[in-house]
């Protein structure tokens, strides 16, 4: 067996960390040593009393960095208190995404590869940071987000006239709390963890939110990440009590279990055409290995846990027809199994000729509703961050005396 250690050497780097503040969110600039390679393995950090928050990004192919004798990652540093908990790339458009944890908010890197000055900008402010993960539609650029505190899915269209407000929730019932989150938008699939009634299980539905099933409900403890295999149409995961990685094809069938390890935590997990990367939680590690044998080519040791990891590659995520190019939708557009589904953003509704969108309320999907002795009001959860905060829809204005508020949400009275 061949195993590579990597070394982590930042005195090989040059970098300064960034200064931040809280005004619409904040802009992360950061000076680092230049990428010059297109491809390349990230994984994520949180910060601590010693390190601040950063990125260590290793150029080069998995395999490539397997026949290297030693490799130094290039070290982006952000400042105290920044945790990156998920990513997810645009290889074709060099564009790195984060959620960061204590934000609540969900980052972009431009010229990620290209250029040695970053600027990271927020995209969207999620409304909770826990089990929050992130995954991107390369071919119609759509970002798809899950939120396991509201127990939600939604879909951000990042398209270059992106609105602001172009946010839809696709999924919000008969789920408690979604975490890992994959798609494959070739197929016109997304694929997603949730523990629902105390257990766990993987589900699949169209990228449009459509045609939802369960695909493996079975010998799961808990579902650490999800990673999608283009070429190979399998689903990868790591189950954290278990100590496994495991695999299936998108109907759930052919089950297997690439590795098992006693003691060892696998957490974040993605792929390429030859390996599977992991981070292991126990042991602070970042592993790769064969898919087709469990044969470990890397092994890279750290002084604190590894959070979240990307392969940044675009052989991951080739590029392919765009079943939406022929739509003419109004808001914005989902590549599916069956070819493509326009969707409209919350509070409008598709029209019958399934190209335009009419408002059809100004509720919230899901909202808290406030109220004192003369007004009642509502605050959209997907607002709850957002910046600059948008006020609250005052429903009535001209109570007396009001002390109890109660809602039917079935029926929106």
């Amino acid at each position: 067996m061949c195993v590579r250690l990597l070394t982590a050497d930042p005195s090989r780097g040059s970098y300064k960390m960034a200064e931040f503040g809280y005004v619409l969110g904040y802009l992360l600039v950061v000076t680092l040593t230049e990428l010059s390679a297109q491809e390349a393995l990230i994984t994520g950090f949180q910060s601590s009393v010693v390190n601040s928050g950063s990125l260590y990004t290793y150029r080069g192919t998995v395999d490539q960095l397997s026949k290297q004798t030693t490799i130094v990652p290039v070290i982006t540093h952000f400042n105290t208190g920044v945790t990156i908990t998920s990513l997810t790339s645009d290889p074709e458009n060099d564009v790195l995404f984060f959620y960061e944890y204590f934000t609540q908010t969900i980052y972009q890197i431009s010229n990620f590869t290209s250029s040695n000055v970053h600027q990271t900008s927020p995209v969207h402010a999620v409304s909770s940071s826990l089990n929050t993960n992130i995954a991107f539609d390369w071919i119609t650029r759509n970002l798809y987000c899950t939120d396991g505190i509201l127990g939600w899915i939604l879909v951000i269209h990042m398209g270059a006239t992106r609105e602001a407000d172009m946010v839809r929730i696709l999924l919000d019932t008969n789920m408690e709390s979604p975490g890992a989150i994959t798609v494959d938008p070739k197929e016109g699939y997304m694929f997603w963890s949730d523990i629902y009634k105390g257990s766990p299980r993987i589900e699949r539905a169209y990228l449009s939110g459509e045609h939802r099933e369960v695909i493996v409900s079975t010998s799961l403890l808990m579902i650490g990440d999800v990673s999608a295999d283009v070429q190979e149409r399998r689903i990868y995961w790591t189950d954290r009590m278990r100590n496994t990685i495991e695999s299936c094809m998108y109907d759930g069938q052919q089950r297997e279990i690439i590795h098992r390890r006693n003691n060892y935590v696998f957490s974040d997990i993605m792929t390429d055409l030859a390996h599977l990367c992991v981070t292991e939680d126990y042991q602070d590690m970042l592993l790769c290995m064969y898919k087709s044998s469990a044969e470990y080519v890397l092994l890279e040791r750290y002084d604190r846990q590894p959070y979240a990891l990307e392969v940044f590659d675009k052989s991951r995520k080739p590029s392919s027809t765009d079943k939406c190019a022929s739509k003419s939708c109004q808001h914005f557009c989902a590549p599916t199994p069956a070819g493509a589904t326009c969707l409209c953003k919350n509070g409008y509704t598709l029209q019958g000729d399934e190209t335009a969108c009419v408002a059809d309320h100004d509720l919230p999907v899901k909202g808290l509703l406030l109220g004192n002795s003369t007004h009642m009001c509502v605050i959209d959860f997907l607002n709850f961050e957002s910046s600059p905060f948008k006020a609250p829809i005052c429903l009535i204005d001209s109570l007396q005396d009001t002390t109890f508020l109660s809602v039917d949400v079935t029926s929106m009275d």
